[in-house]
């Protein structure tokens, strides 16, 4: 006799509520196969008492075991004639008519990856802005931006100004000119990496630990 093959889920159909687990889904198809109406009832209530233990979380909504009825229905159809203490016409109603837009991934390309696209809106925001004052402090903020991308791009704590007018140029279409300073021409701004920030807070650990030491050796002298 040979041994009876393995089903896989694969080769099944697709759960409609995966949550459930395809186990509830085929008890709800047997029971829709007894004639005796008040025993599809009983089965009905215990496989939806059941649902409740499988999906512990829909006790935190409002009208929870409403929910799962309702979730009942969607598996077993509405076709399906049993006792059940709410009233049967709510769960006629498409219980996904009111599922919320499906909101697609950008697909807008960005020329410089690093400085991401909301960089891109800034510098709109400063093409259309009328006041001088405003347009400048803004382009002021988006190259002190592209400084800290660039380095954390790149991994490196330099970046020429050059290269910084000339990525804003770039990105702006031309609209946008940073007008380097002259003390900043033909030189790189140093941006302190988290190495940096971290080597002082290490020395003057150890500075206070070489202290200590000291003090302890001084008064054990004092002590003898």
């Amino acid at each position: 006799m040979h041994p009876k093959p393995l089903s896989y889920n694969t080769t099944q159909e697709p759960l409609i509520i995966a949550e459930y687990g395809r186990n509830v889904e085929n008890m709800i198809l047997h029971l829709k196969t007894l004639e005796n109406r008040e025993q599809r009832s009983k089965m009905a209530k215990e496989v939806v008492q059941m649902m409740g233990f499988f999906n512990p979380q829909t006790r935190e909504i409002g009208e929870y075991k409403q929910k799962l009825w309702h979730h009942f229905f969607v598996m077993a159809g509405t076709d399906l004639d049993i006792d059940t203490p709410f009233d049967t016409t709510v769960y006629k109603q498409n219980l996904f008519e009111n599922r919320p837009i499906k909101i697609d991934y950008p697909k807008n390309k960005i020329n410089h990856k690093h400085y991401g696209k909301a960089l891109e809106v800034i510098i709109e925001s400063a093409v259309i802005e009328t006041n001088a004052t405003k347009k400048q402090e803004t382009i002021a903020y988006i190259v002190h931006f592209m400084r800290l991308c660039n380095a954390n791009w790149n991994g490196k704590n330099t970046i020429s100004e050059e290269d910084l007018a000339d990525n804003l140029h770039l990105l702006s279409k031309g609209r946008l000119i940073y007008d380097i300073p002259e003390n900043l021409r033909s030189r790189k701004i140093t941006i302190p990496t988290n190495k940096q920030n971290q080597q002082p807070t290490e020395n003057l650990k150890r500075r206070g630990r070489s202290n200590n030491n000291r003090n302890r050796q001084n008064n054990n002298k004092k002590t003898k």
